[in-house]
């Protein structure tokens, strides 16, 4: 079933007017409450909000229990019931979703192991990075300091409830593991090189980045994007032009330069052998082996009214029923 992405907003909307109402709320005591019972005041009303919002995640994901979400979900299936952890990798080109790295999928088999539907071990897969991106993202913020703050609240609450978040807590799709381990190296370059102090757990937390490289690139190419992102952070704290950044973010560069390097190394035996070898590509795509005729058709029709395209995407209509193939 693949729902009209306005259905998918439903859920976002309703905890938007929501999160408004407890914005207004929390700029009109900023007016009218000593500061000390005002920090208690938001930390009470930012506690209750991410109750309400997991209660609203858990509320959609139960409405959409076992209902086959996402496109190409079938060909995911297909990938659950095929794979073990004792064979890892299927054919490259054996069914339509089998040239993927395989975690997400294993993940999937894994519950699906324990006597639960393909389709909801592929959903529970969803809801808990999902809702592992959103408790990740919340403690970055802590950590910065600006949880407790209006800004802090809107971001958080209304980047968590934009109508793709709403849609990957319900959907069968291998893209969903990307939020939380992106959110995660999010957490640990803050820690690694945002504050005066250098952590107390930093040989931990580069262990934790070498992992999450390595994590991203057993789940989906995509993952080599991952890459760039502590040092995203620390461009970005050299930009705010901390003072001890100069002197303590070179060690910590080069350790976070070093996981990296490991982590390339490591994976360039399994893409290779995997990959490469057979298609002298390291980033292969099935697009050009399946289905061309309904590609070039689709394309045309796509290309042909493209206003009607994207007003067809954002018009409300009937769940269309599709058959697996």
């Amino acid at each position: 079933v693949f729902p009209s992405p306005s259905d998918q907003m439903t859920l976002t909307f309703w905890f938007l007017f929501l999160l408004v109402g407890l914005l207004c709320c929390m700029s009109y005591l900023q007016t009218i409450a000593p500061i000390t019972s005002l920090t208690t005041l938001k930390k009470y009303g930012e506690t209750r909000l991410c109750l309400l919002f997991i209660f609203f995640k858990f509320f959609g994901f139960v409405q959409h229990l076992g209902i086959p979400i996402g496109h190409d979900w079938h060909h995911y299936v297909e990938v659950i019931r095929d794979i073990a952890w004792s064979q890892p990798f299927l054919g490259l080109y054996e069914s339509f979703y089998s040239y993927h790295p395989p975690l997400s999928f294993l993940m999937a088999r894994s519950i699906y192991l324990l006597g639960v539907p393909p389709v909801i071990s592929a959903q529970l897969v969803s809801l808990v990075a999902v809702l592992g991106a959103f408790l990740l993202l919340r403690a970055t913020l802590n950590r910065l300091g600006v949880l407790f703050t209006l800004y802090g609240v809107a971001f958080l609450y209304i980047t968590s409830s934009l109508p793709l978040q709403v849609h990957y807590g319900m959907s069968i799709s291998n893209d969903v593991l990307m939020l939380p381990f992106g959110t995660a190296l999010l957490y640990c370059s803050v820690r690694l090189f945002w504050f005066p102090k250098p952590d107390l757990r930093k040989n931990q937390l580069i262990f934790a980045v070498f992992v999450l490289f390595m994590l991203g690139m057993l789940t989906k190419f995509s993952g080599v994007v991952l890459f760039s992102l502590p040092f995203i952070v620390a461009l970005c704290a050299l930009w705010q032009k901390k003072p001890w950044i100069f002197t303590q973010w070179q060690k910590t560069f080069m350790l976070v330069n070093m996981a990296a390097l490991v982590a390339l190394v490591c994976l360039f035996p399994i893409y290779y052998l995997w990959y490469y070898r057979d298609t002298q590509s390291f980033f292969p795509s099935n697009a050009d082996r399946f289905r061309l005729e309904e590609q070039v058709r689709a394309r045309q029709i796509r290309d042909k009214d493209l206003p009607r395209f994207f007003n067809r995407l954002f018009t409300k209509r009937p769940a269309q029923e599709t058959q697996p193939g």
